[in-house]
């Protein structure tokens, strides 16, 4: 079974794999801000930095004790593995086969941002699911997405708290 899942969705971590978190935390703390900066002069109210991280912070702030750890293993580990899988490893790689790599990356892109239903969350979130995406189609693997997105995650993570 292992050989089965490693071969379909192309799981084997290599050690260059790793230079994509900082990418992630990078994205996390400089993209994103700079990206929301011209929304905030324009619609100040709408693209608060509160409003932004109002998701993050309301987990953050449930959370206590073990409850953190588990927070933490959730959004940091468990979400950018599972997301990472069902998004770029299962469907941009199915799309491929029916559209262009282009379109089936540009499309699982819309998706992701859309699944999240927050819409002040959509401008950084299709900039990182564009990203993602991106390391997906490069690395052919999907262990590469999964690097960049917890960088990602774990950055976000940490402005919560």
């Amino acid at each position: 079974m292992l050989v089965r899942v490693t071969f379909d969705y192309q799981v084997w971590a290599k050690p260059r794999d790793a230079l994509l978190f900082p990418v992630g935390v990078f994205i996390q703390l400089v993209a994103v801000p700079v990206l929301y900066a011209p929304l905030q002069s324009i619609w100040p109210g709408t693209f608060s930095d509160a409003k932004i991280q109002d998701n993050a912070r309301d987990l953050a702030d449930r959370a206590g004790g073990l409850s953190t750890v588990v927070l933490i293993m959730m959004v940091v580990i468990g979400a950018p593995i599972v997301e990472e899988l069902v998004y770029r490893g299962f469907l941009q790689r199915y799309l491929a086969t029916r559209f262009t790599r282009a379109a089936s990356w540009l499309l699982v892109a819309g998706l992701f941002t859309a699944i999240h239903l927050r819409p002040v969350e959509f401008p950084g979130l299709a900039v990182f699911s564009l990203a993602v995406g991106a390391a997906a189609l490069v690395a052919e693997r999907i262990d590469a997405p999964i690097a960049l997105h917890i960088g990602f995650n774990a950055a976000g993570l940490l402005l919560a708290f």
